[in-house]
């Protein structure tokens, strides 16, 4: 069963949850159109380009949100051997007469290991005991292994081939947040001040120049992830004894949508009755078609004659909750109780709410309208026309934005230490 945990966690929408069903009604009154395929589809294309387009407009307090990576403790039980035909890395217990060998962290690819004071990148975790490095970034030449040897008579046979190489694990990147778009500055759990922001370039100079690693970390870099396409990851220069929190306010990308209430699984078959102050709705006749990505989207309650439409609709909706769960098929749990009583044979439409402030809705259908004259140039007013209305109503909607005063610069002393400010000096 799937559930709903991240966005719109609150007991019941309220009148101003706009939806992407919303958005395309507009579009089509706008237009006189939505007949045709190809009039949704130019729709479907201008909304979501203004969607997209207005995340990145403006400096959104909205779309701040808090985060915290766990700095993981470097890792240096055992010694290595290094196979330079092979290009792996294996790894031994200091000792081994128990039996047991050292093992390589399971998110090992994440990381840097450390040899002689030089890092390669790991490339594939092999097995427990085994990582690859890359062809193109590895020692060159193979580090020796010592033959087995005596620790004692009863202890001969258990003893394999053992390196007798240190090394040092460095965890280096760490995956962001799939909706991540910029950040600030992080600060750790003992520190008082903000990392220090510098380039990958930077990064890897550290590292290759600069053999001791800062604890705790003064510099990160944002790149692609090394292990996740599309995604981007924080590298630090830091090689911690124990693992620490880096917390941090970063910029995302608003949640993405798909159901506009058009498809046929938003729309499939009827409801069966409930009565009010239930939580759960049911397909009339086992008729629905409800899926787990659905949960967080919208439901609108219609009539047993029309689906419903939005409020700025024809046959607007008689109720909306959002789904927190589907349980199958065949049945949702809503997000709260039921104001009214849903009849056998009731139409809906599920539709993704926009995650926007109602003040960001404006803008948006302003943004909806210029990116679908781009599309169509016989539209009544021109594309740069529109584009006017369009950065007008961001100003405006920014402006209503900043509810509080934002730009606080602390004193001077501040960047000089935390005892300046509790220990001022004394004159006179």
């Amino acid at each position: 069963m799937a559930t709903y945990s991240k966005y719109y966690d609150s007991p019941a929408p309220t009148a101003d949850l706009f939806t992407y069903q919303d958005a395309l009604e507009h579009l089509e009154a706008h237009t006189l159109g939505g007949v045709m395929d190809s009039e949704r589809r130019d729709f479907r294309s201008a909304f979501l380009g203004a969607y997209s387009d207005l995340a990145s407009r403006y400096d959104w307090l909205y779309y701040h949100t808090e985060h915290e990576i766990r700095l993981e403790a470097a890792y240096s039980t055992g010694t290595i051997t290094y196979d330079n035909s092979t290009k792996q890395v294996t790894i031994y217990d200091v000792d081994d007469v128990d039996g047991t060998t050292a093992t390589w962290p399971t998110n090992a690819t994440d990381g840097r290991i450390k040899i002689n004071d030089v890092r390669y990148p790991v490339a594939s975790r092999v097995s427990n005991t085994i990582i690859k490095l890359p062809d193109d970034i590895n020692p060159g030449v193979d580090i020796s292994t010592v033959t087995p040897y005596t620790i004692n008579e009863t202890k001969v046979a258990a003893v394999a081939s053992k390196g007798t190489t240190s090394y040092t694990w460095l965890r280096s990147s760490y995956t962001l947040p799939g909706d991540f778009k910029d950040m600030d500055p992080p600060h750790t759990e003992n520190s008082y001040f903000n990392q220090r922001p510098v380039s990958l370039d930077s990064i890897m100079a550290f590292e290759r120049h600069v053999r001791a690693s800062s604890n705790p970390p003064r510099w990160y870099a944002i790149g692609p992830d090394p292990n996740l396409y599309g995604q981007m990851a924080m590298y630090v220069q830091y090689e911690p004894s124990t693992a620490e929190g880096l917390r941090f306010f970063y910029r995302r990308y608003p949640r993405r949508v798909k159901y506009s209430g058009t498809e046929t699984a938003a729309t499939t078959g009827t409801l069966a009755s409930a009565s009010a102050g239930q939580a759960v709705l049911t397909g009339y006749n086992s008729s629905t078609a409800f899926n787990s990505d659905m949960v967080g989207s919208v439901i609108r309650i219609g009539t047993t004659d029309t689906k419903p439409s939005g409020v700025r609709g024809l046959n607007p909706y008689t109720e909306q909750r959002i789904i927190s769960a589907v349980n199958s098929s065949t049945q949702v749990t809503l997000d709260a109780n039921l104001s009214n009583a849903v009849s056998d044979k009731t139409k809906y439409a599920i539709s993704d709410p926009l995650d926007l402030r109602p003040t960001m809705i404006e803008p948006l259908l302003r943004g909806c309208e210029w990116k679908l004259s781009l599309s169509r140039r016989n539209a009544e007013s021109p594309p740069q026309e529109l584009h006017q209305w369009y950065m007008e109503a961001i100003r405006i909607a920014g402006e209503a934005e900043a509810t509080v005063e934002q730009a606080w610069t602390p004193p001077a002393m501040y960047n000089r230490g935390i005892q300046a400010i509790v220990t001022p000096s004394v004159s006179g």
